[in-house]
């Protein structure tokens, strides 16, 4: 990883000022920017998940797995 970030680091070094300070702001706002999807759990990610389905699915699953209905 350290690598990649000093690869990064000498290209954004060879930009114009202007560009590198557009940058800089950009990975600052990134890092400190609270991302609420990172913070929740795996139990919170499953409850967002909707399925739609027939109402006999889970009847006939193989039924629907087999291209048949």
């Amino acid at each position: 990883m350290i690598k990649l970030l000093d690869q990064a680091i000498n290209q954004v070094k060879n930009l114009p000022d202007s560009e590198q300070e557009r940058i800089a702001l950009l990975i600052i706002k990134e890092v400190s920017e609270e991302n609420p999807q990172k913070k929740t759990g795996i139990l919170s990610k499953l409850k967002q998940i909707k399925i739609q389905a027939p109402e006999d699915f889970a009847q006939n699953i193989d039924l629907y797995l087999n291209g048949e209905k």
